[in-house]
């Protein structure tokens, strides 16, 4: 496998996952954890290339303490502001186990495994701090494991200091063209082809997932009691052509190269016992056909908010 050739559409792998049954619906193997640490690349230098200095968008002070990156998978984000701020403690929260390999963990980092959604006590069991102990709560790219959006929130409010910021970066199941319209829901061509996107997102739904988490962040944390909130939104074009810097040019290389395999296995995880094989494969079919170049784009959001 390489950054140009990634597993997971031809056959030849088969993916291993956290648990069959989790809400959470992508692989956890090596070859995922490639796909993140390289999408967290390419994610930084996006982020520079709109003038920001680092992956963290709140405007977090040098004296923070307390920080919590959940559903931190490699550990990437958890690295990341533990060397920011090392005098920090760092507590990375995830399903699984951070693979080992990757990176020598900071002393200020603390990984757990748990579920955020049973709340401040499965912190506190494994040596976290709970309610009302923290000065930034993180997370990015829940949108195929987070199954109670308004809960998740409510939790990492009540986690916060007063005065500390919450973040969420997530990704948008919906297709926009140039003008920003939306052409994944429409009944006529483009619309058409991504009829596979809409039945992913009907199913989905139905165990709690969002597929538009990044837009409706902004308004969940209102309701959880954030204020100064921002949104940030960035394009993940379909291939380089249409991209405004070579950032974003690298981007949408990444979206006609890994995002396919990248759908067929959510499309597998999530369709499997609701539709046959052969009406599966269809579906992953018609997937290949509408990941190509043109001017049509994914959107990512980042929103941060602070606990008043």
């Amino acid at each position: 496998m390489t950054m140009d050739s990634p597993q997971g559409i031809d056959g030849s792998y088969t993916p291993a996952y956290h648990d069959k049954v989790a809400a959470y619906v992508l692989p956890n193997d090596a070859p995922e954890h490639v796909r993140l640490e390289y999408q967290c690349r390419l994610l930084r230098d996006v982020y520079a290339s709109h003038g920001q200095q680092s992956e963290f968008h709140a405007p977090l002070p040098a004296s923070v303490n307390n920080l919590l990156d959940v559903g931190c998978g490699t550990g990437v984000c958890s690295d990341a502001a533990a060397a920011r701020f090392p005098q920090a403690h760092v507590y990375g929260v995830d399903l699984s186990p951070v693979p080992g390999g990757i990176r020598e963990k900071r002393p200020n980092i603390q990984y757990l495994v748990a579920d955020i959604l049973k709340g401040p006590d499965a912190l506190n069991a494994g040596g976290a701090p709970g309610i009302g102990e923290y000065d930034f709560v993180f997370s990015r790219l829940l949108a195929l494991g987070m199954s109670d959006w308004r809960s998740y929130l409510k939790i990492g409010h009540d986690l916060l200091r007063t005065g500390g910021w919450m973040e969420v970066h997530d990704f948008n199941f919906i297709v926009l063209d140039a003008s920003g319209k939306v052409i994944s829901d429409e009944s006529s061509a483009p619309g058409e082809e991504f009829e596979w996107l809409r039945l992913l997102r009907i199913e989905a739904s139905k165990t709690g997932l969002d597929f538009e988490s990044g837009f409706n962040a902004q308004s969940l944390m209102r309701n959880a009691g954030f204020v100064a909130i921002q949104t940030w939104r960035y394009d993940w074009w379909f291939g380089p052509k249409h991209a405004s810097n070579p950032a974003e040019e690298k981007l949408g290389q990444y979206v006609l190269t890994w995002m396919l395999p990248f759908f067929h296995h959510v499309i597998n995880r999530v369709m499997t016992g609701k539709m046959s094989e052969g009406e599966i494969s269809e579906v992953q079919r018609k997937c290949k056909e509408s990941l190509r170049q043109r001017e049509a784009r994914f959107v990512y959001a980042v929103s941060v908010g602070r606990k008043a």
